[in-house]
């Protein structure tokens, strides 16, 4: 019993090549129906607060406390 491997390989690259091809289109439809704002956002120039320049900056505190 010899395999042919000339029709196990046509066999499974005519099942393989829609899958592919089928999978290509929706992936592309998919990215074009997102909408403009959703694709990329624009840098921002602004840098993130620092959380340890604002915990030890004094604060202004309205009442005086006893202590």
């Amino acid at each position: 019993m010899s395999l042919d491997w000339r029709k196990i390989c046509a066999k499974t690259l005519v099942g393989f090549t829609p899958a592919v091809t089928l999978g290509a289109v929706a992936g592309s439809l998919a990215l074009l129906s997102l909408p403009q704002g959703a694709r990329s956002a624009p840098p921002t120039r602004e840098a993130p607060a620092d959380a340890i320049e604002v915990a030890q900056s004094p604060q202004a505190s309205p009442v005086e406390r006893p202590e």
